[in-house]
């Protein structure tokens, strides 16, 4: 039976690696990565662009395979799991939200955000609801039957929070989600991912912004590959000033 420190946390990864054949050439990108996340912490993974942040989220996220180490997430080893179980695990586990924001084009806000609870099999009636209460949740309900491209920047990433959170995942995970963002809309997406955390879901964000890991309980300082420090922030907030 687990002691209740370790099913406390949602992720816990030891001495993970990768590294990318550029050519001829061996890149290693990260070096022997150990970090642990507590289950309905916000946490944000901090460094420069090449520090291998976004590799790390990739691999968190079900993205990617690591050259060797362990990656436990929820009590279960990732490396343990078929694809088939990945792709449920990425489904049903996992919100995630890109600076891109990765809607589809031709596709209405309805049905963007739909789109997971599809792939999950969920009945039409159940996705309706679903979908309705994401939509209200990001304040994007009167946008409904929209596109993408008549959205502001910030109503695109709602829309994206809106999609992550539509099948209830316990962890959200977000790659530079105000990078593409002005100041005000940057604060009204972190307030939601606040207001996210403080109902229980567990936030991880990466990001080279100093401004955003003010938001966080703690910071991981990733540099070169490695975890260069910790730094945990008295932050009970709701919100945050830019």
């Amino acid at each position: 039976m687990k002691g209740a420190t370790e099913t406390a946390k949602i992720i816990l990864v030891s001495s993970l690696r990768k590294s990318y054949l550029i050519g001829s050439e061996k890149l290693e990108v990260l070096k022997g990565v150990d970090f642990e996340v507590r289950r309905g912490e916000f946490v944000c993974i901090m460094g420069p662009s090449g520090s291998g942040k976004s590799t790390l989220m990739h691999l968190l996220g079900c993205l990617d395979s690591p050259d060797s180490g362990s990656y436990i997430l929820d009590g279960v080893e990732v490396s343990t799991l078929s694809d088939s179980q990945l792709a449920r695990v990425r489904n049903q586990k996992i919100g995630f939200v890109f600076q891109a924001f990765f809607l589809i084009p031709w596709a209405t806000v309805y049905e963007n955000v739909e789109l997971p609870l599809i792939y999950a099999g969920i009945p039409f009636y159940r996705r309706r609801k679903k979908v309705l209460a994401a939509l209200e949740y990001v304040d994007m309900q009167h946008r409904i039957w929209h596109k993408p491209s008549q959205l502001s920047g910030g109503e695109r990433q709602r829309v994206a929070i809106a999609r992550a959170i539509v099948n209830d995942p316990t962890l959200i995970l977000a790659d530079e989600p105000t990078g593409n963002l002005d100041t005000k809309r940057s604060q009204m997406v972190m307030n939601l991912f606040k207001r996210l955390n403080k109902q229980g879901k567990t936030v991880v964000i990466v990001t080279h912004d100093p401004e955003i890991t003010t938001w966080a309980e703690r910071v991981v300082y990733v540099r070169d590959g490695v975890i260069e420090k910790e730094e945990v922030l008295k932050n009970d907030s709701f919100g945050s000033s830019f």
